[in-house]
């Protein structure tokens, strides 16, 4: 049989936009899932990254002739004059801008041509654009938001980008001569092309976003479905995630100045190109040659009795290991840590915890820490360079993206600057579809990958939206809990009709289940094996499809590759076909 043109509904996760879902089939959008996320988030993208919302924040990014950008000239300084599109810009569209700007015969500070505009950022932030002279002395100062200082940009015939880092604030984002700086030479005039301004958080310039009128954010950004292509995979499965708050501060920023608890280490900013594809990953050396050990530390003050995970990026330098840890301040067992072979991506040891460690590709890995606390603590977050199963006195390794987060698995990466960062839980939901649903008759069937033994996962056909106390409800569904069973059930007004558990559950890895519902007669199939049948039990009326979790369930991931709908019972020869 052809189980695409059997089934009433299709969802193959590829196409998406803000809130929405699409299925492939049916084709009217009747059956889409509505989708929210109130925040930011990451992914892994179709080329292997790790994808985080980018803004511009800069209105007319490239129009500088617009009223946005300011013109003034004080002192002796000129006016600056702007032809709009005047020249190709470095995508090759005629779209720079050729600037005059004159500084006059002064040589004081208050002597100034500038562009500029006024606007507010929070946190440390990059400004940055590209520009070229054509005649005069191929100087210009620039500053960003919050800047008191400037800095000199040294313009050749050939297009550069220009950039600064620098804390944010209520400032200027100013562009120009302004006379009696540092290195600035006197009575200068320079006629230059300008394009793509650019301010965004972090401490480098990423790929240049265009800004009309607002600013512009790409990315998983609030409100988007994450189609995500986690372990090299080469088609994406839809990312549902619990809410997760990743507590280390400076997470990309890693220097003993934002970890003051470290020892004997030293740290190159923005040495080499992390997972996200910018060269923003830190190489990190031990300095020392007995004890103390070097090592990298943040504490995270009062965290409550639970599961917490510590991640980090790591990449092998001169040392193929790394050392991760939580040190538990004041427990009878502080020391919770494991060594991981950068080299071949395993697990070198734990103690007091579990460890785990995922290839994203170019020699790095996710390195991944968790245990158990009894009461409340102040947790240290401790990592290094290291030799095989000992904490070295000597090397380096390339280190990115540290995240400490409350929960018995690392969820995907959650950016940080100088405080924690929350990332609101993922929701799919579909509307009423109760002529897509068999309500006699029917198979359900899902491919989902697992990534981790804590995880879970949701598929629910019931006569109400969301998925609160399913017992309750008229319902018929199967979930895999965390380290638990994996279990299908069928309940009319809270009695059960049927009951199937698989006691070993869901291994990590991708698994194809397929659940077939009739009246006293209903089977469940695992990777092409049978697991349970049952011939006695009803059917409840079923109006709602829900994948991942409703809006009332927390606390679950599900990586959700592809799921359908059938009208009728398949046959068992059919549903083991289906998951083989």
């Amino acid at each position: 049989m052809s189980f695409y043109t059997d089934a009433s509904l299709v969802l193959i996760p590829s196409g998406i936009k803000d809130q929405k879902v699409y299925c492939a089939k049916p084709i009217d959008g009747s059956a889409d899932l509505t989708f929210s996320r109130a925040s930011n988030a990451t992914r892994v993208n179709s080329s292997g990254l790790v994808e985080k919302v980018r803004t511009n924040e800069i209105p007319y990014s490239q129009d500088f002739d617009n009223a946005q950008w300011s013109k003034d000239g004080n002192g002796t300084g000129v006016t600056p004059l702007v032809t709009a599109n005047n020249a190709t810009a470095p995508d090759g569209t005629l779209t720079a801008d050729t600037i005059v700007f004159d500084a006059g015969a002064g040589t004081t500070t208050g002597d100034s041509s500038v562009v500029y505009q006024s606007i507010t950022a929070t946190g440390l932030c990059t400004a940055s654009f590209y520009a070229r002279v054509t005649s005069g002395s191929g100087q210009l100062v620039f500053r960003s938001v919050g800047g008191s200082w400037y800095t000199t940009a040294n313009l050749t015939t050939t297009w550069q980008r220009f950039s600064a880092a620098e804390n944010g604030s209520s400032g200027f984002f100013e562009i120009g001569i302004r006379r009696g700086l540092s290195n600035e030479p006197i009575n200068a005039s320079v006629t230059a092309e300008l394009w793509g301004a650019q301010l965004e958080t972090g401490d480098i310039a990423t790929d240049y976003i265009a800004t009309t009128s607002s600013a512009v954010r790409v990315g998983p950004v609030s409100g988007l479905p994450r189609l995500d292509y986690s372990g090299g995979a080469s088609c994406p499965s839809l990312l549902l995630e619990p809410e997760r708050t990743n507590l280390v501060p400076y997470s990309e920023q890693l220097v003993d100045t934002n970890y003051p608890s470290s020892y004997n280490i030293t740290s190159v900013q923005n040495s080499s190109v992390s997972p996200d594809g910018y060269t923003n990953a830190d190489t990190l050396s031990l300095t020392n040659t007995g004890l103390p050990y070097g090592f990298l530390a943040k504490t995270i003050n009062g965290q409550a009795a639970g599961s917490y995970t510590f991640s980090v990026f790591a990449k092998a330098g001169t040392t193929d290991y790394a050392f991760l840890q939580i040190y538990v301040n004041l427990d009878p067992t502080p020391n919770r840590d494991a060594y991981f072979n950068l080299a071949n991506g395993s697990v070198e040891s734990t103690l007091n915890c579990t460890a785990s460690i995922e290839d994203y590709g170019s020699g790095w890995y996710r390195c991944i820490v968790t245990t158990t606390t009894s009461a409340t603590y102040n947790l240290d977050v401790v990592f290094q360079p290291s030799i095989a199963s000992s904490r070295s006195t000597t090397g380096n390794a390339i280190f990115w993206g540290a995240q400490l987060e409350a929960g018995a698995y690392a969820s995907s990466y959650i950016p940080t600057l100088s405080t924690a960062v929350t990332r609101v839980k993922d929701v799919a939901l579909t509307a009423s579809v109760p002529s897509l649903i068999g309500q006699t008759e029917g198979t359900l069937y899902a491919e989902m990958t697992r990534e981790s033994l804590a995880e879970s996962f949701f598929m629910i056909l019931s006569d109400i939206a969301g998925t609160t106390a399913l017992a309750y409800y008229n319902s018929i569904y199967i979930f895999q809990l965390p380290n638990a069973n994996f279990v299908s059930d069928c309940f009319i007004s809270n009695v059960a009709q049927y009951n199937f558990s698989y006691p070993s559950g869901l291994s990590v890895g991708t698994h194809k289940i397929a659940l077939a519902y009739k009246q006293n007669d209903f089977a469940l199939y695992i990777d092409g094996v049978q697991i349970a049948t049952d011939t006695s039990g009803n059917l409840p009326t079923m109006n709602y499809f829900t994948v991942g979790g409703g809006a009332d369930v927390t606390g679950h991931k599900n990586l959700i590759n592809q799921t359908l709908l059938f009208k009728t019972r398949l046959s068992n020869a059919d549903l083991a076909t289906l998951t083989a």
